[in-house]
């Protein structure tokens, strides 16, 4: 009888443990476009993209694709780990890689999110919005 009730009880602390990982599912999935970098609107003529699926993040930087892992918790914190991108150079519209730079800098700065209205809000370390998304 008592070796039931400590494997009853193991498995109980497993099915626990499982469902207390990253809550990714928290971000919906699909893709996002950029409406604000740092306060300010993304260059006209460029699209910047963010696109969630399981732990995992890609999308457009404007010119160059990007990809890394997603670590979502379901606090509302976030972080993104090994982010890559391409290295193509793009000339228009002028001011293009210095913001694609910016955004993929900034992106590794996220420390949480908010969804409200349609759009995805991550924030910083002290809170600040460092960039929205509408879907």
């Amino acid at each position: 009888m008592r070796l039931s009730f400590v494997f009853l009880a193991l498995i109980v602390l497993l099915l626990s443990a499982c469902s207390g990982g990253t809550a990714a599912a928290q971000l919906p999935e699909g893709e996002w476009t950029l409406t604000s970098l740092n306060s300010s609107p993304p260059l006209e003529g460029s699209t910047v993209t963010i696109r969630f699926e399981g732990n995992q993040v890609s999308g457009s930087a404007g010119c160059n694709s990007y990809g890394g892992q997603l670590n979502a918790g379901r606090d509302g914190s976030l972080t993104f780990d090994n982010v890559f991108s391409t290295e193509m150079a793009c000339m228009e519209p002028e001011g293009l890689m210095e913001q694609e730079t910016t955004y993929l800098q900034t992106l590794t700065q996220a420390a949480s999110f908010t969804i409200a209205d349609g759009q995805l809000e991550l924030m910083n370390q002290a809170g600040e919005t460092i960039m929205v998304f509408s879907q």
